[in-house]
């Protein structure tokens, strides 16, 4: 079996007023999905038949896993070491080899009505697929914070397509070599309450090429991935694990009005009584 993988990815990031410096960001399965948008099925490279939702639901997955990007003098790449699965959830049949008709958390299930062609409707189900987004060019950030994602690259790192009929009755994807992606819609980064949002749109073409029959499912969907800038610790001015006295005296150094200090706990713009009282209540070795 080949398959071959087109996927898009590029964002745009609202900066506004507050700096950027990368992290990692967890994707939210809640909030992220990838759903198939079309597909067909052709058979022996002359009959097509257009895929089908197998089950309600079964075209639509949702996504998790950690993006991780970085940014350098208005620069932004997306780094290798992203990763993002369609988690499984359903239980699809077929399931594995030997127990076909024994159902087994899965990802998408498509039908496609092969009757008139085969004598029977064929399915597919895939399992635990997961892709790497491998490191992409350095894009540089306009004025308004978008940017293009350049060459970006997914990688299949695991998963498998169990088929109701073939031989074998199940393939394993990490055999697709690696593609470039195609350009796409924008995306944002937001800030809120200390959380960084970043919404990323995806695009991806799958095609599944094996015997007589080639199949080709369009997916579309989003990545929506967040992290905490909010210290784990924000009395630990000193960053050495411990709220104590060197934290006591760069609090009371800051003391007055201080739009921005990292004393300023409460982040009214003032380091007062309200810092002081918050530091004491914390006093000791950081959680």
């Amino acid at each position: 079996m080949k398959m071959n993988i087109r996927a898009c990815v590029c964002g745009a990031l609202s900066m506004g007023a507050a700096a950027y410096g990368g992290g990692v960001f967890e994707i939210d399965p809640a909030l992220s999905e990838l759903s198939i948008v079309d597909g067909r099925i052709t058979i022996q490279g002359a009959v097509t038949f257009d895929a089908l939702e197998a089950e309600p639901g079964s075209w639509t997955a949702p996504l998790a896993g950690t993006l991780e990007v970085e940014t350098d003098a208005g620069e932004l790449r997306v780094l290798g070491s992203s990763m993002v699965s369609a988690v499984d959830g359903t239980l699809f049949v077929p399931g594995a080899p030997g127990a076909p008709e024994t159902p087994a958390p899965g990802s998408y299930k498509v039908l496609y009505p092969t009757a008139p062609a085969l004598g029977f409707d064929f399915t597919s189900v895939t399992r635990n697929l997961t892709f790497s987004v491998d490191d992409g060019d350095s894009t540089m950030l306009d004025p308004s914070g978008t940017f293009a994602v350049m060459d970006q690259t997914w990688t299949v790192t695991s998963g498998v397509a169990d088929l109701s009929a073939g031989n074998p009755p199940q393939s394993d994807l990490t055999t697709v070599a690696p593609v470039a992606n195609d350009p796409a819609t924008l995306g944002s980064l937001t800030s809120e309450g200390g959380v960084e949002t970043l919404t990323i749109p995806v695009s991806l073409t799958l095609v599944i090429s094996g015997g007589i029959t080639n199949i080709l499912l369009e997916f579309e969907g989003e990545v929506v991935a967040t992290r905490s800038t909010t210290p784990a610790c924000p009395a630990d001015l000193s960053g050495d694990g411990t709220v104590g006295a060197e934290d006591l005296a760069a609090l009371v150094t800051a003391w007055g009005v201080n739009p921005g200090s990292a004393a300023d706990l409460d982040g009214d713009g003032s380091v007062g009584a309200s810092d002081l009282a918050a530091m004491i209540g914390a006093w000791g070795p950081c959680p």
